[in-house]
């Protein structure tokens, strides 16, 4: 499989009076297309393993532990708004922005704004993504991810929830100390 992130020799850390948090610490990894990868470290301590890796990409999708959409641009301009930097035209962005929207049952509310809510990528990585929902939402982004790992996405998430990855890799002090395969059936 063609290798579609990599990261090399990549360190983070955090100093915060007299006290240092490597979030990563020389951390070497490679991402494969089609892989579904779990990042865990333990509670509390700072993750910052997909920024530090991640550029913009045209296919690249992002989903983040707290409610990250802008207030003032309506739910088609957040879910457009990563798009422009890739090359894709206005009607390339304009057709997936649609198709994603109605994926998730969400094409009627394109032109509402964030403050009136209630509560697919080639490449997407997801930040605790179920870190703020109930369990029965938990699950209905989980299986949403699942589906669109078996449409062809590569999904990277940093999680507590590792069950549904393919390969799992656990972080302490920055350091990847294991890393493991599922079966599969």
């Amino acid at each position: 499989m063609q290798e579609i992130i990599k990261l090399s020799s990549v360190s983070k850390r955090y100093v915060a009076d007299e006290s240092e948090t490597h979030a990563l610490a020389g951390i070497e990894m490679e991402i494969r297309r089609g892989e579904y990868v779990s990042i865990s470290r333990p509670s509390g301590q700072r993750h910052e393993t997909q920024r530090a890796g991640a550029h913009p990409h045209r296919e690249s999708g992002f989903i983040f532990q707290a409610f990250k959409l802008i207030g003032d641009l309506t739910v088609y301009e957040n879910v457009a708004s990563p798009l422009t930097y890739g090359n894709r035209s206005a009607a390339e962005r304009k057709k997936a922005v649609c198709e994603a929207l109605e994926r998730v049952s969400m094409g009627q509310r394109e032109r509402h704004y964030p403050s009136q809510l209630s509560g697919s990528p080639a490449i997407l990585l997801a930040d605790e993504p179920t870190g703020n929902l109930d369990s029965q939402n938990g699950e209905q982004l989980m299986n949403l991810l699942e589906e669109l790992h078996q449409g062809g996405a590569t999904i990277c998430m940093v999680t507590h929830d590792p069950r549904f990855a393919q390969c799992s890799i656990r972080l302490f002090d920055g350091r990847i100390v294991e890393e493991s395969i599922a079966a599969t059936a």
